[in-house]
C-alpha cells in the first residue's frame, strides 16, 4: 500500500492566487512534481488531505477578500 503525503500548493501569475491541495504518492520524486507545476508560488505539507483543504479553502477565501483571486 502506498501511503500518500498532503499538500496544499499556491498558483500565482500576473499578481492573482489561486490555492488547491492534492495529494502526491510517498514514492514520487517530489523536485519533478513541483518543477511541472506551472506558477507554483508556495507548496506546503500538510498532516492530513482535510486540515490541506481546510488550508486551500482559507486562503482562497483570504485571495477573494482582498481582491487578489485568480479567478474572479
Amino acid at each position: 500500500m502506498n501511503k500518500k503525503s498532503f499538500y496544499v500548493f499556491t498558483i500565482c501569475e500576473n499578481g492573482k492566487f489561486y490555492s488547491y491541495a492534492d495529494a502526491i504518492q510517498n514514492c514520487n520524486n517530489l523536485v519533478s512534481i513541483f518543477a511541472g507545476i506551472k506558477n507554483l508560488y508556495t507548496a506546503n505539507a500538510c498532516d492530513t488531505r482535510r486540515q490541506a483543504d481546510e488550508i486551500a479553502r482559507a486562503w482562497n477565501d483570504s485571495y477573494k477578500q482582498n481582491g487578489t483571486y485568480m479567478f474572479q
